[in-house]
């Protein structure tokens, strides 16, 4: 005669977490119910009983397999009632080394079904698995503030999305800094070409700029800069120009300046430090020439005059100019005249014998003052007679 059963409890909690503890929830399956014969007689007395899970509802004509199943020895009483933790470590006989639940049964199986085998002899129908008490506490955690899990994203998700985002947006600040880069020196390029059309070959000290409202910006470096004043900088030995450069206005250099060939200033300039002059210097002309040798080439259409003058004091000095009569020299402002302290003068002879040579003639309109005077290295009194008159 076949057993029968009639379950009087089945409470089922899976290994979780509830929602308003840190506590964990049991790890074993609570199963109760009562034991019968064919007779409706209560089974009683030591059985063994085998429990296991499986996804159909009946059991099928060709065998399934249980996700879990395990065989208990378990005490019936006089009446039929049993009971027996599923997932526990032994059974009423003592006997341990039971098989654990694993709880992704439980996670992956929405809907699962008990099986019971009294004695061999499995019991129909599979008993239908509901929520148990510490599994509907539990239940919340599928859920964040109220939202399923599906409207969140996964640690794994979120970091996957943010270095993506990371990695677009470092290719877009990459090409941004190319076209920036690509556009800035295009315009350089344009700006070197267009001065070099007007002033010859140019080759910028320092990165230049050329925004579109046509300011011209050059960075600050070690040689030429421009400060938070707006004024462009030269360091001492750092201005240099080589072939055509027109200034307009006044050009200041303080320390050592290079300037090459075919530099025209049409302005002034202002040198507060040594000028050293290597090739000719022309003053009013942009050729200037000579009968041989180098040096100041000053050319005015009247009066080309170069000034010497001493501006301590009383103004004095003189000034040397060449007219259609000869060369000049005149005193500024009462000076006295010139004063030769060392060395001899010679008109025409280059090697002067004495303070004052003149090989030629010599016209006296005025009065010759001498305290001694001679003819062919005789005195004159000796060659001519004096007579005092009284």
């Amino acid at each position: 005669m076949f057993p029968r059963t009639v379950v009087v409890a089945a409470l089922v909690a899976a290994p979780l977490v509830a929602a308003a503890t840190d506590a964990p929830v049991p790890s074993v399956v609570t199963h109760a119910g009562r034991l019968f014969d064919g007779a409706d007689h209560p089974l009683s007395g030591a059985q063994s009983l085998t429990f296991g899970f499986f996804t159909n509802a009946v059991k099928p004509p060709a065998p399934d397999t249980a996700l879990w199943t395990e065989t208990y020895t378990a005490q019936v009483s006089a009446t039929g009632v049993y009971a027996v933790l599923l997932g526990g470590p032994s059974d009423d006989s003592g006997a341990t080394g039971k098989k654990a639940l694993d709880p992704t049964i439980f996670s992956t199986h929405p809907q699962l079904y008990l099986e019971i085998q009294v004695n061999g002899e499995a019991l129909a129908p599979r008993l239908v698995l509901g929520s148990a008490p510490y599994a509907l506490a539990s239940g919340d955690s599928a859920q964040l503030g109220g939202q399923p899990a599906s409207a969140y994203e996964t640690a794994d998700d979120a970091t996957s999305k943010a270095t993506a985002a990371a990695t677009a947006l470092g290719a877009q600040q990459t090409a941004t800094a190319a076209a920036l880069t690509a556009q800035q020196t295009a315009q350089a390029a344009a700006l070197a070409s267009g001065l070099a059309t007007k002033q010859g070959t140019l080759t910028p000290a320092a990165p230049v700029t050329l925004d579109a409202s046509g300011n011209l910006g050059l960075a600050v470096n070690a040689s030429l800069g421009v400060d938070s004043a707006g004024k462009l900088g030269v360091t001492p030995g750092a201005f240099l120009v080589n072939g055509s450069a027109v200034q307009h206005g006044i050009l200041n250099i303080d320390g050592a300046a290079t300037i090459g060939a075919g530099a025209t200033l049409t302005g002034k300039l202002a040198v507060a430090g040594d000028a050293v002059v290597s090739g000719n210097v022309g003053v009013g002309t942009a050729s200037p020439s000579f009968n041989g040798g180098s040096g100041l080439d000053i050319s005015r259409p009247t009066k080309g005059t170069l000034r010497l003058e001493q501006t301590a004091g009383s103004v004095t000095g003189v000034e040397i100019y060449a007219d259609g009569t000869g060369l000049n020299f005149e005193n500024m402002n009462g000076g006295r005249g010139f004063v030769f302290k060392t060395g001899n003068v010679g008109i025409g002879t280059a090697t002067p014998a004495a303070p004052l040579d003149v090989v030629g003639n010599a016209n006296v309109s005025g009065t010759l003052s001498a305290g001694k005077l001679s003819v062919g290295g005789a005195s004159m009194l000796d060659q001519f007679p004096f007579y005092r008159m009284t």
